[in-house]
């Protein structure tokens, strides 16, 4: 793992630690297997091998037939982030970390080739049910 990451840290200037590169490698479907001489090495689940391949099979047929592609993401944010350092010049002191998480903006949109697709923003303020609605709508 630690050749992986000194390599994507050199490539694509990965800025994630070992060990969040170690649990995003799990995320995708690889695993440690032990070879006959038992060295270690990364395996990537059959399961997971074929999705892969069936998905771009799949993208290349829609892009020869010309169809468009559209892509979603979803990110968040914390009212209460804070960086627990900055700069100053003494002059005057910096914010203190909230006690409580504080709240949670979830943002959705959808794009592709042509831009952001109109009317698919989807912006809400998180609560555990609301949370629990946005997988139900994006799980249908």
């Amino acid at each position: 793992m630690k050749i992986l990451h000194e390599k994507l840290k050199a490539e694509i200037n990965y800025p994630g630690a070992i060990t969040s590169l170690r649990k995003e490698v799990s995320l995708l479907g690889f695993k440690w297997k032990r070879t006959e001489d038992n060295r270690r090495i990364l395996m990537e689940k059959h399961e997971i091998r074929y999705l892969r391949i069936m998905f771009l099979i799949k993208i290349a047929e829609y892009r020869a037939q010309g169809r468009a592609i559209v892509y979603t993401d979803e990110t968040y944010i914390d009212t209460s982030d804070t960086s627990s350092k900055s700069y100053s010049d003494r002059s005057a002191s910096g914010l203190k970390k909230p006690v409580s998480k504080g709240n949670r903006l979830i943002i959705v949109n959808a794009g592709g080739e042509c831009g952001f697709i109109p009317n698919a923003l989807l912006m809400f303020k998180a609560n555990q049910k609301s949370g629990r609605q946005l997988n139900e709508r994006l799980s249908l």
